[in-house]
């Protein structure tokens, strides 16, 4: 009788779990739907609230947190140890991703944004084992080509998900990148996307209607 009693206890608790484990994909299913043009997001059980940000010497204007905050010098060195630091980082270490962004010393022409992916695939596969190139593209925002290249890169803590834009700005190369640990990438691919989605060109603030965050 006690066998019997023990077999009707696991089973309801396993039922139970099943319930639970159910809930919450059905949670996390409604919460990818969600957009940063929404009141508010949820990450990590956090309502995050998105509005746009200018960052002038770089050319554009993003949506991003509101709880976002600009990492000091001393920071990026400690989380960027091997003297790759960009010129920006925000973060809010309650969040599952950080963005970064750089003005590169590299001149290239809009129209040589796709040739430039190329290249920048080619050597990020060069890096072997340690990265791994998961699909690249060119959209055309704004009358702006933006290069997008998603790869998976090792850190010390596990790997990281890269979701890379090259844009061209007077002939000259800005690098963003929004990365979080791979562990997040169902929910950050689609906020990610939304978040390039978002971008606008200081010089002309455009209301183009091109869009990658539907795909």
């Amino acid at each position: 009788m006690q066998y019997k009693d023990e077999e009707i206890m696991m089973k309801k608790k396993a039922a139970a779990k099943a319930a639970v484990d159910e809930a919450l994909e059905q949670k996390k299913e409604e919460e990818k739907k969600e957009s940063i043009y929404d009141e508010f997001v949820h990450m990590e059980g956090k309502e995050v609230t998105f509005s746009r940000r200018d960052i002038g010497d770089i050319g554009i204007s993003i949506y991003m947190p509101d709880i976002f905050e600009p990492l000091d010098e001393e920071m990026k060195a400690t989380l960027y140890p091997f003297g790759n630091a960009p010129q920006y980082a925000f973060a809010e270490f309650g969040l599952p991703f950080q963005f970064t962004l750089t003005k590169t010393q590299h001149i290239v022409p809009d129209d040589g944004i796709p040739k430039l992916m190329e290249m920048a695939a080619k050597v990020m596969d060069y890096y072997g084992p340690k990265s791994k190139i998961l699909g690249k593209g060119v959209i055309r925002l704004h009358d702006h080509n933006i290069g997008i290249i998603e790869a998976v890169t090792r850190a010390l803590d596990g790997n990281v998900h890269n979701v890379m834009f090259y844009i061209s700005i007077d002939n000259q190369i800005r690098l963003g990148n929004i990365h979080f640990a791979t562990k997040y990438a169902d929910r950050m691919i689609p906020i990610s996307k939304q978040m390039i989605d978002s971008i606008e060109f200081l010089e002309e603030q455009s209301d183009g209607n091109d869009h990658i965050s539907e795909s």
